[in-house]
């Protein structure tokens, strides 16, 4: 999200002390760089879930070129690298998995589950293949972000 760390501190804590719904969304976005730098703020922040919350976060990312497959690689070893790094997880690594990736046209998708020690978390990464602008450009939305995107 493109906010503020005190902001994504404070977004994480309501995620981590929710107790009322069985699953929270989180949905991050931005340019490639920033994004790939919040997935692995979310995988360091996250280590304090409990068992009891089932967090769902869903990374919506273009894959930049048509081959998905080393893209999604690169994003998955980058987090393995990260959760290997002591000076991020000193005391406990939590693991990863992935399921084999579902290609659905335009999309790829893959499910990653990253075990920690008090809890896991369910990481959905789609991959837009190549870009998100031409997906919305191919069905008729112009290139003005404004076109289709609205306040909540």
């Amino acid at each position: 999200m493109n906010v503020e760390p005190k902001d994504k501190d404070r977004l994480v804590r309501h995620v981590i002390d929710n107790k009322e719904l069985p699953y929270i969304p989180v949905i991050i976005e931005g340019c490639r760089d920033r994004l790939d730098r919040n997935v692995r703020v979310l995988v360091s922040k996250l280590r304090s879930i409990r068992s009891f919350t089932k967090v769902k976060v869903l990374v919506l990312r273009d894959s930049d070129s048509n081959d998905v497959v080393n893209t999604f690689d690169r994003l998955k070893c980058d987090v393995e690298n990260f959760i290997s790094n002591r000076d991020k997880f000193p005391q406990y690594k939590p693991s990863v998995e992935c399921g084999q990736g579902i290609n659905a046209g335009s999309f790829m998708s893959h499910d990653c589950t990253l075990r920690y020690r008090d809890g896991e978390v369910l990481f959905r990464f789609v991959l837009v293949i190549p870009s998100l602008e031409g997906f919305l450009r191919s069905y008729g939305f112009a290139g003005d972000e404004s076109s289709f995107m609205t306040p909540l």
